[in-house]
């Protein structure tokens, strides 16, 4: 799927998600009410915080992760502060480039978000089960 592909979902939902190690299934709703499936393949890192009911959405983004800076990269893998200061930023970036990481995040207006590095992306209609 293309960066690019992805609908708007600006006042739309984040209904929930699914993980199985393999895989993360997002659910999210248009403004419209169009229900989607967004499917994370091979996820390296995956966090959802902060999710109640309603979760309400700003926007969802994708893109390249080896162009993250390492604060970015510090704050998604929730280093400590010395952990941040000898972790191997250039090591990681080279891993993103060669497996041509994404990183998927949402924005909430209220409520639920999250983050995460994956090899690929799939977008379903509707509602789909791992």
């Amino acid at each position: 799927m293309s960066i690019t592909d992805l609908p708007s979902f600006h006042d739309g939902h984040l209904d929930g998600f699914i993980t199985t190690g393999k895989t993360v299934s997002l659910y999210l709703r248009t403004q419209a009410g169009h229900k989607f499936t967004l499917l994370l393949g091979e996820p390296m890192v995956f966090r959802g915080s902060d999710f109640r009911e309603g979760n309400i959405l700003f926007d969802v983004k994708v893109r390249d992760a080896s162009g993250l800076a390492p604060a970015e990269i510090a704050e998604l893998l929730e280093l400590s502060e010395v952990h941040a200061k000898v972790f191997d930023y250039e090591r990681w970036l080279s891993k993103a480039r060669e497996n041509s990481l994404l990183l998927v995040e949402s924005t909430p207006s209220y409520g639920g978000e999250f983050t995460a590095v994956c090899a690929n992306i799939q977008l379903s209609d509707g509602y789909q089960l791992p």
